[in-house]
């Protein structure tokens, strides 16, 4: 999408107050209710994202952060996007939406490295964000300034019982009217994809109505501001922070074919394959909502056919082809469990000598496992509250992850090699 900008000049009285226009102005939380959010960074800019409530022009102002020189770019919508492109690569910006005299909260976000490059780079990841729950992990998260994205691993709302596009909308602007919320979406870019509850608890497939789905989609993208380079409300993509990573978030729920044996579409499938063997980047970090690891201990077992294992042949195929195609630096992430672990993903067979981790949950209750995952497949497992940080150093031979909860402190840390 090519929009017009012109740069303007700015003046930073405070983080709280931009000079537009002439005219110094407090952010208008009720013009601008859900605060701000930027997604799917690129070397040259990212997409920006707020929830307008006003009737004047609008459009996003985008500065370096410390500079008093901005570009801006015109927004348009209820649910408002503004792409900006041209910026300089691994570089840190703030930005707002500004109408009239009325202007948003900030946001920042950071530019991704170039290709060809190879910076340390370091992601946020959780999962399962239930609102009636403290968000003290998302709080410490959004505390964060050195986050170059965050991943949201799904189950980021609980709109279970929605139908219409009213109700999921509902269930989106409770969660995402709060402090916690506003603060780790304004704090760096997002890169999400959903689980069952952004639809209904188990949903996968085919099971709700696609009048239903159609309205939780249509939801989901207004509130979760994302690239769609894959066709119109697709979630399957790919972000790439030089030659350090490239992160692939996958869609583990709408494309499932239970009948044919289909846990991705062949067109997502193909895009997954291609898209690792393809990659320069040294890690390769496989975002999939649910997990792909072997969970034979009680209570997960009897519910396997709602994640990839349901799925043998293309759990099989995606697994077999990372090794025979001896694609290194793969390291799967997930969410779902309410828990937080680190293991490999299968015992014997294909998977063998992958790596998985579980990330979050971020509000919600712990596993009621009697049996959390443990030796010899998993080293590490945990139902406190949490958020992930991963370092992503090319020079290393592995992946420095830390957990942390509620109050910032870190309850694990690990190496992992991949």
């Amino acid at each position: 999408m090519s929009l017009t900008r012109r740069e303007v000049s700015i003046a930073l009285a405070s983080a709280a107050l931009v000079r537009c226009g002439g005219r110094l102005v407090n952010p208008s939380p009720k013009e601008f209710p859900l605060g701000v959010a930027s997604a799917d960074p690129s070397p040259g800019g990212a997409l920006l994202w707020t929830r307008y409530d006003g009737g004047e022009a609008l459009r996003a102002v985008v500065w370096p952060d410390g500079s008093d020189t901005a570009v801006e770019v015109p927004a348009t919508g209820r649910w408002a996007l503004a792409e900006i492109t041209g910026l300089t690569p691994a570089t840190w910006y703030r930005f707002a939406f500004v109408a009239g005299d009325k202007r948003s909260s900030e946001g920042r976000f950071r530019t991704a490295p170039a290709p060809g490059t190879s910076p340390i780079v370091r992601l946020g990841a959780t999962s399962c964000c239930k609102a009636g729950h403290p968000f003290d992990v998302l709080l410490r998260a959004g505390e964060r300034t050195d986050l170059d994205a965050f991943l949201m691993l799904g189950d980021t709302v609980y709109a279970d019982g929605a139908g219409s596009l009213d109700e999921y909308r509902a269930a989106w602007e409770d969660p995402l009217s709060t402090a916690e919320h506003q603060q780790l979406r304004a704090s760096t870019a997002l890169i999400a994809t959903w689980d069952d509850h952004e639809v209904d608890n188990g949903w996968g497939g085919d099971n709700v109505t696609p009048e239903q789905l159609a309205a939780a989609r249509q939801a989901f993208f207004e509130h979760m501001p994302q690239r769609t380079p894959n066709g119109a409300q697709v979630l399957w993509r790919s972000v790439r922070f030089g030659d350090t990573a490239e992160v692939f978030a996958v869609d583990s729920r709408s494309e499932r074919d239970e009948a044919a044996g289909e846990y991705l579409s062949r067109a997502q499938m193909s895009w997954l394959k291609d898209g690792l063997a393809a990659s320069p980047a040294r890690f390769k970090l496989v975002m999939t909502s649910v997990p792909i690891a072997e969970y034979a201990v009680p209570l997960f077992a009897p519910f396997k056919d709602d994640r990839w294992e349901g799925f043998p042949a293309s759990r099989a195929e995606i697994l077999k082809h990372v090794e025979d195609e001896g694609i290194g630096g793969v390291l799967w992430v997930a969410g779902d469990f309410h828990l937080a672990c680190s293991g490999r993903v299968s015992l014997s067979g294909p998977g063998q000598s992958a790596r998985e981790i579980l990330v979050g949950p971020a509000a919600q209750l712990p596993n009621l496992s009697p049996s959390y995952p443990a030796g010899p497949q998993f080293e590490w497992s945990s139902g406190l509250n949490n958020y992930a940080e991963l370092e992503l150093d090319p020079l290393r031979p592995s992946i420095r992850a830390r957990w942390l909860d509620g109050r910032g402190r870190a309850i694990k840390e690990l190496e992992l090699a991949v």
